[in-house]
C-alpha cells in the first residue's frame, strides 16, 4: 500500500518536473495510460492521446514567459494524486489579444489523477481559475476580456467539451 502511494507520489513529481521542462501543462507520453480520459473541457494544456485534439495552454508560455510550477502540496494514496501547485512568470507576450504589461504573474491550481498500472488513467483540472487569476493580476479582466474568454470558450458554465 505504501510502495503504490509514495509510487504515485514519484508520478506526480515526474509531471509538474514536465511542466517545468516541456511547457505548459504537458504530460509525458510514458505516463499517459493508452485508455486515459480527462474529465474538463478541452484538453487543457495535455498533450492529446492519438487522435485528440490538439493541447490549449491555460497561460501559454508565449505569453507568460519563465513559467515554473512549484510544488504546494501532494497528495496520495494507493490510488489517486492530487498536486497543489503554484506558477510563476512575467507578462511579456500578448495574452488574448492584449499587449504584454511586463508585469509578474502568479497563479494557484490542483490537479486530480488517478493511476492505474503506474501511468494517469484519469486526470482531473480546471484552468479557468489560473486564466482568470492572470489576467486579473495584470489588469486585464474587464468586459471585452470576458466576453472574449466566453465566446472563445475559455470560460463559462456552458463551455462545450470537445
Amino acid at each position: 500500500m505504501h510502495e503504490s502511494r509514495d509510487h504515485n507520489r514519484t508520478v506526480a513529481r515526474q509531471i509538474m518536473t514536465a511542466w517545468n521542462d516541456h511547457g505548459e501543462t504537458h504530460l509525458p507520453q510514458h505516463l499517459a495510460h493508452p485508455q486515459m480520459m480527462r474529465h474538463f473541457p478541452h484538453p487543457v494544456g495535455l498533450a492529446a492521446a492519438a487522435g485528440g485534439p490538439p493541447p490549449e495552454p491555460a497561460l501559454p508560455r508565449s505569453a507568460i514567459h519563465g513559467q515554473h510550477f512549484h510544488e504546494d502540496m501532494i497528495i496520495a494514496n494507493h490510488q489517486y494524486a492530487l498536486i497543489a501547485w503554484q506558477m510563476t512568470g512575467q507578462h511579456k507576450g500578448s495574452l488574448y489579444g492584449r499587449a504584454a504589461t511586463g508585469a509578474p504573474v502568479t497563479v494557484y491550481g490542483a490537479d486530480l489523477i488517478r493511476l492505474a498500472d503506474g501511468q494517469v488513467i484519469e486526470h482531473w483540472t480546471w484552468h479557468s481559475k489560473s486564466r482568470l487569476q492572470a489576467l486579473g493580476q495584470l489588469g486585464l479582466l474587464d468586459d471585452k476580456m470576458q466576453n472574449h474568454l466566453v465566446s472563445n470558450n475559455l470560460l463559462g458554465r456552458n463551455r462545450r467539451l470537445v
